[in-house]
Order: C-alpha cells, then structure tokens, then sequence
C-alpha cells in the first residue's frame, strides 16, 4: 500500500466514523483495532496515554463511538470500574473496506 492509499484509506475511515473533523475518534479507532490486533487490549487509562488527549475529552469520544457501534467496553475484573475497549464487527468491516488488513 502506498503513502496515497493510506491516507485515502484513513479518510475513508474518518467519513465512516462519521465524527465531523476531529481527528480523536480516528485516534482512538486506529488505537483500540491495533492493539486488539496485537492481543493486547486497552483500558480507558491505556487508551488515554496512546491518543494522548485528557480523560474527559477521550471519555466524550469514546461514547459516541460506543453509540455507533464501532466500539465496545468490558470489564475486565469484579470491579466495574476497570474497563478495557475493543473494536467492534462494524469497525472490522469498515477497516477491511478501506483497504487495510484485518
């Protein structure tokens, strides 16, 4: 894949995600899909630190992806407040149709 299809592949991603011109909610898609790819899954603080935005600003974000269904969040442990995000079926759809691998 060239420089020029990458960027067209993220611009494509950016109109799916459909989050105006922010470039957060890219961020945090990119994020979550490639450390659930590498096995690793984030948690909100993780997740914090690789975007690096603050917490109520990412936590913003986060909802609205979790309420377009590009994202999800499990607990991780008994305590509810641990929570870690993964990417969700429609989010693998949308990577595979820009173009990159899955």
């Amino acid at each position: 894949m060239t420089l020029v299809d990458f960027q067209s592949s993220l611009n494509a991603m950016r109109d799916g995600i459909g989050q105006g011109y922010s470039s957060i909610p890219l961020l945090v898609v990119l994020a979550v899909f490639a450390a659930e790819r590498e096995g690793r899954p984030l948690s909100m603080k993780q997740l914090g630190l690789e975007v690096g935005c603050s917490l109520p600003i990412l936590t913003k974000h986060v909802s609205q992806l979790i309420d377009a269904e590009y994202i999800t969040s499990a607990a991780v442990t008994q305590d509810k407040r641990q929570r870690i995000v993964l990417p969700s079926a429609k989010l693998k759809v949308l990577v595979k149709a820009c173009g990159l691998e899955c």
